[in-house]
C-alpha cells in the first residue's frame, strides 16, 4: 500500500480496538489518538529512507516480532492502552504488505508472504479508496471527529502522505521507484486524503479561536 492505505486502515482498526477496549473518548477520560495511530502504522516504511545503510525494505521493519519486540515496554507500562497502537502498526504487514508484493514477516526468517499485487494496481487503489470511505464514516460514527479536528498531529500525517507523492513523482537519486499505472488514481488517492485531513484541521483551528 501506499502511505494512505496505511494510514487509514491503521486507524480504522487501532480505532475499533479502542472502542472494543473502552478507550476511546467517548467511553472513557483516557483519550485515544488517531493521529499517533495513523502515523505508527507508516512507521514500517521507514526502511525505505534507510536503503543506503543497508536496510533492505520489507525486511526488519516490517517483521511482526521486530514490533512485538519493540512495544514489550509500552504492553508492560500502559497494558491495553497500548494494544490500538501495536495494532495500528500490525495491520501495515498483516494488510497492505499481504497485498503487495512479498514481505518477510517473520524477520529474520527467510519466509516470505504475500500475494503479489503491484502498489499501482486496481486492486490496490480500491482498498486504499475504500479505507478512506471507511475511516470518515467511523470518525463521524464513535465520536472521533471532533478529536481528529483538533489534533495537531494531523499535519504530521499530511507532510508525510505529500511527502511520499512527492518521492514517488520526482526523479530524486534516493528513488528506486517510478509510477506509470494509474498515475491519476494515485495523485487523485494522495490529494484527496490530504484535503480531508486539512479541512478537518482548520475547522478544528476555527473552532479553537472562537472559544
Amino acid at each position: 500500500m501506499f502511505l494512505v492505505g496505511h494510514s487509514v486502515w491503521g486507524y480504522i482498526l487501532a480505532s475499533l480496538t479502542a472502542r472494543a477496549l473502552r478507550l476511546d473518548s467517548v467511553h472513557n477520560s483516557y483519550r485515544f489518538n488517531p493521529y499517533i495511530a495513523m502515523i505508527l502504522a507508516m512507521m514500517p516504511d521507514i526502511d525505505i529512507m534507510l536503503y543506503e545503510l543497508g536496510v533492505r525494505h520489507r525486511s526488519i521493519t516490517h517483521s511482526i516480532l521486530f514490533w512485538l519486540v519493540l512495544f514489550i515496554p509500552f504492553l508492560i507500562v500502559y497494558r491495553k492502552r497500548s494494544l490500538p497502537y501495536l495494532v495500528a502498526v500490525m495491520q501495515h504487514i498483516i494488510l497492505g504488505d499481504i497485498i503487495v508484493g512479498k514481505t518477510r514477516v517473520l524477520w529474520p526468517l527467510e519466509y516470505e508472504l504475500g500475494l503479489g499485487y503491484s502498489i499501482t494496481s486496481s486492486v490496490n487503489i480500491t482498498v486504499e479508496m475504500i479505507g478512506i470511505v471507511m475511516m470518515l464514516i467511523l470518525a463521524r460514527n464513535d465520536g472521533m471527529l471532533a478529536v481528529m479536528k483538533s489534533n495537531i498531529f494531523s499535519i504530521v500525517v499530511i507532510i508525510l502522505v505529500l511527502g511520499s507523492l512527492f518521492y514517488l513523482l520526482t526523479p530524486l537519486p534516493i528513488s528506486k521507484f517510478r509510477v506509470s499505472e494509474n498515475i491519476h488514481y494515485i495523485v487523485a488517492l494522495h490529494v484527496v486524503y490530504s484535503a480531508v485531513l486539512s479541512v478537518s484541521f482548520i475547522q478544528g483551528v476555527r473552532s479553537t479561536l472562537k472559544t
